[in-house]
């Protein structure tokens, strides 16, 4: 590793830290923090499970113009794949 990409590492490292520390950041799922900051969601999932913090339990839905919240802690507790 270069000190380049240690130093984008350390970046995006701490900007899902930071991200997962805020309340409102925290409820995202992995994959929109991920796109967010540019890494990939398992990056997140590590740094979640990391900090003791529970899995995100919600996926926010857009239709016809319409958003809201889809509970998804079943596919959680039987680890079904979620859908994108």
């Amino acid at each position: 590793m270069t000190d380049n990409s240690r130093d984008a590492y350390a970046g995006r490292l701490a900007a899902i830290r930071a991200i997962l520390a805020d309340p409102v950041w925290s409820g995202w799922s992995d994959r929109a923090i991920a796109e967010q900051i540019g890494t990939s969601r398992r990056s997140v999932g590590r740094a979640r499970q990391r900090a003791g913090l529970p899995p995100c339990v919600t996926r926010l839905c857009s239709r016809l113009g319409v958003t809201y919240a889809i509970d998804v802690s079943y596919a959680i507790e039987r680890r079904l794949p979620l859908p994108s």
